[in-house]
């Protein structure tokens, strides 16, 4: 990743371990950390929380077309979706 997306990946990490509550260190957690079926089991309650935190701390409204069950397969995918989404909002 590059170096703006490793500050992203870290701030997605923060926020993850903080809605879930989970019992891991954000540093624990790693780009192909699973979020849906033997990962850390979302659903649809948590992504919405989730989703919500991620808006309020990076200023921004994920588009519901852009939420798939592809983007919460994976750490890097979550991130992949906040990047662009920086992107769009800059333009």
């Amino acid at each position: 990743m590059s170096k703006i997306d490793q500050n992203i990946f870290d701030e997605v990490k923060e926020i993850v371990v903080e809605r879930l509550q989970l019992d891991v260190l954000p540093r624990d957690i790693n780009a192909d950390t699973r979020l849906l079926e033997e990962g850390f089991k979302l659903d649809s309650i948590t992504i919405l929380d989730i989703v919500a935190a991620l808006e309020d701390r990076f200023n921004i409204l994920i588009d519901d077309d852009d939420l798939s069950n592809n983007v919460f397969k994976d750490m890097k995918s979550l991130v992949k979706l906040i990047t662009s989404v920086l992107k769009k909002s800059k333009n």
